[in-house]
């Protein structure tokens, strides 16, 4: 089959089958974790904003005092690559993903400096 084929399924894919109930897919721990990895691997996780003083003095304290409410700084966060794990637990049916995020706060008069770097 190619990839640009759409599959043909001998019924469709609902949430509900009539006269049976919901349809219940079971995916391992494991499988959701390695589909994880592909994300990362695609950066699919990392992210750019660009912030007024106001927003990111939430993230460096005095930041809005030191270069006022107005002025922008980019910040970028990639998560380090083999920190992540999804965790499936039944508690309340919660599923939590973790990871380390190296952020970086880029300096507002100066792009290709970093004015503050943290692991969170």
């Amino acid at each position: 089959m190619d990839a640009n084929e759409e599959h043909e399924y001998s019924t469709p894919l609902p949430l509900y089958v009539e006269g049976r109930g919901p349809a219940q897919i079971i995916v391992s721990e494991y499988s959701m974790n390695t589909l994880l990895e592909a994300a990362f691997e695609l950066n699919w996780f990392d992210f750019e904003k660009t912030m007024n003083g106001d927003a990111l003095a939430n993230y460096l304290a005095g930041f809005d005092q030191a270069y006022g409410s107005y002025t922008e700084a980019v910040i970028k966060a990639t998560p380090v690559k083999g920190s992540n794990s999804l965790t499936i637990s039944d508690h309340k049916g919660k599923t939590t993903m973790n990871c380390l995020i190296d952020m970086h706060i880029k300096n507002p008069y100066a792009d290709d400096k970093d004015m503050n770097a943290v692991y969170l």
